[in-house]
């Protein structure tokens, strides 16, 4: 679902320390108010500090290096308006309408039924029936699933060979009572 009017921002910023007598400060201060972390690299051995007014500090006190390059990297995201035309939703489109929507989702679950597994075309009806399709939707989908049934029964065949051992004639009679046409069980049985 989309929200209204939201813009999603991700922002990034690198900052260094500056040179000056206060820069520790200032730069902890900053990065304290602009919600950022700073990192101050470790101080050169060979670099002296600038000499004090006061000349209460030794000449080789090592200095803050100069300032890092700051980059600021700043994306954003706009969240269309809902129920704005996205050009997903079209007049006519199986959401809109209950019982086309009824029909794809009965196809669905069809094609995922035999993707499973062996059914035949009855098996397939009742078992949509019971996962409470409406009978039009069921029907639409045993007769535009695009199924081989020859094919399903050779495999729903090869599961019950899988589970246990049968006869020929008990195979047959078993892929009869799944709901498979004599011809699909003979073909079943013929291409075992």
């Amino acid at each position: 679902m989309f929200v209204s009017g939201i813009v999603l921002a991700l922002t990034t910023t690198q900052a260094g320390i500056t040179a000056s007598e206060n820069a520790a400060d200032s730069t902890v201060n900053a990065a304290s108010t602009a919600g950022t972390t700073s990192t101050a690299a470790a101080p050169s051995a060979t670099t002296k500090k600038p000499k004090p007014t006061t000349g209460a500090e030794p000449d080789n006190v090592p200095a803050i290096p100069a300032a890092a390059p700051t980059e600021t990297v700043t994306s954003a995201v706009l969240v269309p308006e809902s129920g704005t035309n996205s050009g997903s939703r079209r007049s006519g489109d199986a959401r809109s309408n209950p019982a086309e929507r009824e029909r794809s989702n009965a196809l669905r679950k069809a094609q995922d039924y035999l993707a499973y597994s062996g059914f035949s075309k009855s098996g397939l009806y009742e078992q949509l029936l019971y996962e409470q399709y409406p009978a039009e939707a069921t029907q639409y989908a045993v007769d535009n699933v695009g199924a081989d049934w020859n094919a399903e029964a050779l495999e729903k065949a090869h599961s019950y060979l899988d589970f246990t051992a049968f006869s020929d004639a008990d195979l047959y009679d078993q892929l009869i009572y799944e709901g498979f046409t004599p011809d699909q069980a003979g073909y079943a049985i013929a291409n075992l």
